[in-house]
């Protein structure tokens, strides 16, 4: 929402999932709540959105944690059978801040733990580190084998792009 004028430029339509965002709300936008919808399909009859569109990018920064297990699971099912990119950033519970910022929030639900990411790889999703790049110490550490990628990224990158 912060810089929801900058998205709409390079995407056409632009929907969050996350009911509140901030509390800032924009009159364009539309706001859906993915744990009652549960998958790509019905999020894209709340958005008016035809249930065969193509070309759609889901992208959740911050969102998919707070939902239930089985509903993170329902919403990767129905987008690889849409076959749509998707991309979501959660925190990474394998380093220290990930776990931290996890811990910290009881609103938090969905861990991405080991088991939790084979499950979505078996729906063809992966699972890479994120290190902001401001974060120089971290990433001077990993770059001299001082710290792993994994335990030194504090979010990870769920990622799907189906041909």
């Amino acid at each position: 929402m912060r810089i929801a004028s900058l998205k709409r430029i390079f995407f056409r339509e632009v929907y969050f999932g996350d009911q509140s965002d901030f509390g800032v709300p924009h009159p364009q936008l539309r706001l859906v709540d993915i744990e009652a919808c549960r998958d790509v399909n019905a999020i894209s009859e709340l958005c008016g959105l035809s249930p065969h569109a193509e070309g759609l990018f889901l992208f959740a920064d911050h969102c998919i944690e707070h939902l239930s297990p089985v509903a993170v699971l329902e919403l990767v099912r129905s987008t690889a059978d849409r076959r749509l990119t998707a991309c979501f950033r959660v925190p990474n519970i394998e380093s220290p801040a990930g776990r931290r910022n996890f811990d910290r929030d009881p609103t938090h639900r969905s861990s991405f733990d080991q088991a939790f990411r084979k499950s979505l790889a078996g729906f063809g999703f992966a699972v890479y580190p994120w290190v902001r790049w401001y974060r120089f110490g971290t990433l001077l550490k990993v770059l001299i084998g001082r710290l792993s990628l994994m335990r030194a990224a504090e979010e990870i990158v769920v990622t799907a792009n189906f041909p």
